[in-house]
């Protein structure tokens, strides 16, 4: 019966191990290409303001997932020669120390939302995302420092850990919630104002304006499907000791470490057919909101 659970172990640790590897090697792909974007304007671009803390996180996320992928594979393979625990202190405490690309991910979402949406939500309402992300960042700082109080005292947390690391995860997905709903709702009302406007509505579609506000809703609410499933998952134990939530943890702060990357790419994605849109194409709020954004990285819209 030992025999099977241990099977089942590295079963799931290698699906583990190779969704990890494939999210890993996708952010190796879109890396270089995010890095290019931020030096469109030459080194002295990332020297200071947005572009040099969009560098950063990226690179600092980059570097985390590059290691957090090679702890899973060292680990694995302790597994693989039947010494599970040699690696298990270090990787545990790194798990939590990788929560930080959640702060990256979910402050990239908050600050592009309010880069949008600051002329059309009150002050309140614009509080609201940017204080659950500064309780994430309390949270994910707990969890941090009790893991390695743990790891140092050889003292187990139990409780009191869990509970802390469920709440950086929940605040997490409420943080990403807000403020992908919130830039939803800008859009709706941008996309409503436009199509009374336009005496051709099909047309509207093909602007780069457009283009780049859809993408970036659709990658936000993707982001914000996985950190529900984080979150769900997290309640669903397996049958070998542990949950669902411990196989795709992994997963999911991989694919939080990619999405600042991810976003600096796809606001200067709307390249090609459809650049020459001028502002009588588009509401001219829009094209000035997104302008704001697009500004800040890379070269404006056009």
């Amino acid at each position: 019966m030992g025999s099977v659970s241990g099977n089942n172990k590295l079963f799931l640790g290698f699906l583990e191990i190779t969704a990890q590897t494939f999210l890993y090697g996708a952010f190796t792909m879109i890396m270089p290409m995010a890095t290019k974007t931020l030096l469109a304007r030459g080194w002295q671009g990332i020297r200071r303001g947005p572009n040099a803390v969009l560098f950063w996180i990226t690179l600092t996320a980059f570097l985390l997932s590059t290691g957090y992928l090679v702890g899973s594979l060292a680990a694995f393979w302790a597994k693989l020669e039947g010494e599970p625990g040699r690696f298990s202190s270090v990787r545990t405490t790194y798990n939590a120390v990788m929560l930080i690309n959640f702060i990256f991910a979910d402050g990239v979402v908050v600050w592009r939302m309010h880069m949008l949406c600051r002329s059309h939500f009150s002050r309140k309402l614009l509080f609201i995302p940017w204080l659950l992300l500064g309780i994430l960042s309390v949270s994910v700082m707990m969890t941090i420092a009790l893991r390695i109080v743990s790891t140092a005292s050889q003292r187990p947390t139990g409780l009191l850990f869990t509970t802390v690391q469920t709440c950086a995860n929940s605040l997490s997905l409420a943080t990403n919630l807000v403020a992908t709903a919130m830039f939803c709702i800008w859009m709706y009302q941008q996309r409503r104002l436009a199509s009374k406007n336009l005496s051709n509505p099909i047309n509207r579609t093909n602007t780069r304006v457009e283009r780049i506000m859809m993408l970036l809703a659709e990658s936000g609410v993707v982001y914000c499907i996985s950190s529900a499933i984080l979150v769900i998952t997290e309640a669903i134990h397996t049958p070998v000791g542990g949950t669902v939530g411990d196989i795709y943890s992994p997963m999911h702060v991989q694919l939080a470490g990619m999405y600042p990357a991810f976003v600096i790419i796809l606001v200067n994605s709307g390249g090609g057919a459809g650049t020459s849109s001028s502002h009588d194409e588009y509401n001219e709020a829009a094209f000035e909101d997104t302008t704001r954004l697009t500004s800040f990285i890379g070269s404006p819209v056009t």
